[in-house]
């Protein structure tokens, strides 16, 4: 592919798509552009309805609010719990506003969960 100067499209895409699907164990793979276009498509396969919330750490890359807007959906911001413990605050403000903890707010469409820094999103 590097000598080809193909990098979008083209045959070599293709048959990476193929290989990388094979590996897998999967029917399909689809070589997005950016990361922001990969969230965009992700969220797309839920099917949530126009306005559903998305729950989502306030302190996330610009692309995660993009592509919940890109979707007609809602991001709900959450500050992250301290020590950087992002998941804890997201899991933390399900429960309490939405969850078993008997809320009054409507159940959000989803949680996204982001990992940055190069940490998981769980640590």
């Amino acid at each position: 592919m590097l000598e080809s100067g193909w990098y979008i499209l083209g045959t070599n895409v293709a048959t990476f798509e193929r290989e990388f699907a094979a590996y897998l164990n999967r029917s399909y793979c689809v070589g997005v552009a950016s990361r922001l276009d990969a969230l965009i498509l992700a969220l797309k396969t839920f099917n949530l309805p126009p306005e559903s919330e998305v729950i989502v750490p306030s302190n996330t890359y610009i692309a995660t609010i993009l592509a919940i807007a890109q979707n007609g959906l809602k991001p709900v911001l959450v500050e992250p719990a301290g020590r950087g413990c992002r998941w804890g605050a997201v899991h933390e403000y399900w429960f309490r506003c939405c969850g078993r903890s008997g809320g009054n707010r409507p159940v959000s469409g989803a949680i996204h969960a982001v990992g940055l820094g190069g940490r998981r999103a769980s640590e």
